[in-house]
């Protein structure tokens, strides 16, 4: 009996190794690598909009293309290679340099949608350069040392690996800084949303790179599985937005459109004028006709508002009437408008329009993009949740 027993314990776990096996083939033979195809081939072929404004966007892509294309051949190269544990640590080493290519191939193309001046040539290579000695010198040492010397290399290539991801981070975020500004200075309401997907695609790149590292480190089948699970979701995900951002860049062009110089730091978004800043005559004359314009026509309760919309009423330039705003209001043209509508917000609450009404339409009746924008705003200008301040007056007057 217990021979049988023992028996049909080894069965199943022979059926369950068997399994894994069966499904590891499946997915690194025929889905990850079909889909990185497809989705390569996608990058070259699918039309780009002719817009000058997409020029690195095009390298972008392009780069994104050879970077699908090179993964899908490694994944063919490696499990078709059979690897014996002599070359695991080939193994880990080459999981390293493709991770540290990918990390700067995702980089650099997420830098160039939210920041259409991009990268420069010199920057790239100079980045591309960090990338690419470590791992010229690991392949050097492995090829020409000894296994407890290529050992303690790749553990130090791992913790420089590591380094690389957060310059690919501190590169991400001083560019997203500087959209974030761009946007904010030209839209009244949360247009940034339309690009929100970048942030969240870079952070599940970082996720992705921290993956690779633990694959390295301790690789398992069950490791390698669901490593390659998460990167056939990532890369799907990012290869679709990546493509389809071509075809929504119109909504944000204008407020992209920079000159090719040094742009300034983003400024406090408290609306509170600079003791430092001194407005000129002129932007200070620019600034009160905004503030008339908007204020006489109540321009502020469109969503849709623009710098770009106020400064043609005015027959000025928009980025001069930006300049007008954050000198002499010391807030982004967000954040100035926005102003305007929690006012307005403050005025209806006090006049009991929630009584009848839902804050889904007073966001509207103001301006709001959404009912979440306006609670944002109210609790960022008055310091107090629009919830709890009905609450708080609904029981007062009972």
């Amino acid at each position: 009996m217990w021979n049988k027993l023992l028996t049909f314990a080894k069965s199943i776990h022979y059926n369950k190794k068997q399994m894994q096996e069966i499904v590891h083939t499946i997915v690194n033979l025929y889905i990850l690598p079909g889909l990185l195809l497809g989705l390569g081939l996608c990058f070259f072929f699918v039309p780009i909009p002719d817009n000058e404004r997409l020029k690195k966007y095009r390298l972008a892509r392009r780069a994104m293309g050879v970077s699908y294309l090179m993964y899908c051949g490694g994944i063919f190269f490696e499990f078709l290679s059979d690897a014996s544990e002599s070359d695991l640590l080939l193994q880990k080493f080459i999981v390293l340099a493709v991770g540290s290519i990918q990390a700067f191939m995702f980089t650099y193309a997420m830098v160039t949608l939210i920041d259409i001046r991009s990268l420069s040539t010199h920057s790239v290579k100079n980045f591309a350069l960090i990338i690419s000695t470590p791992i010229l010198v690991s392949f050097l040492v492995y090829a020409n040392c000894s296994e407890l010397v290529s050992t303690i290399v790749f553990y130090l290539y791992a913790a420089l690996y590591f380094v690389q991801l957060l310059l690919c981070v501190r590169l991400f975020m001083h560019h997203h800084s500087l959209y974030m500004k761009l946007i904010n200075d030209y839209f009244s309401n949360d247009e940034y949303d339309l690009l929100h997907w970048v942030t969240k695609s870079f952070k599940s790149a970082l996720l992705v790179g921290i993956c690779a590292l633990v694959y390295a480190l301790f690789t398992t089948s069950i490791v390698s599985l669901l490593f390659d699970v998460i990167f056939l979701l990532y890369y799907v995900y990012f290869g679709v937005r990546f493509i389809n951002y071509a075809f929504s860049f119109h909504y944000i062009e204008e407020a992209m459109d920079v000159p090719d110089t040094p742009y300034e730091s983003p400024v406090s978004e408290v609306a509170v004028p600079s003791s430092t800043t001194v407005a000129s005559p002129e932007l200070s004359r620019i600034y009160n006709n905004v503030r008339r314009v908007v204020e006489g026509q109540e321009l502020y309760k469109l969503q849709n508002l623009t710098v770009g919309d106020v400064a043609s009423l005015l027959d000025e330039n928009y980025r001069t009437v930006s300049k007008a705003i954050r000198n002499c209001c010391g807030c982004n043209f967000s954040n100035f408008i926005n102003g305007y509508r929690v006012k307005d917000a403050i005025r209806l609450v006090s006049e009991n329009y929630l009584d009848d009404n839902t804050i889904e339409s007073l966001a509207q009746s103001t301006g709001f993009s959404s009912r979440m924008s306006l609670l944002r705003a109210y609790r960022k200008e008055t310091g107090v949740s629009l919830i709890d301040y009905v609450a708080i007056k609904k029981n007062g007057s009972e």
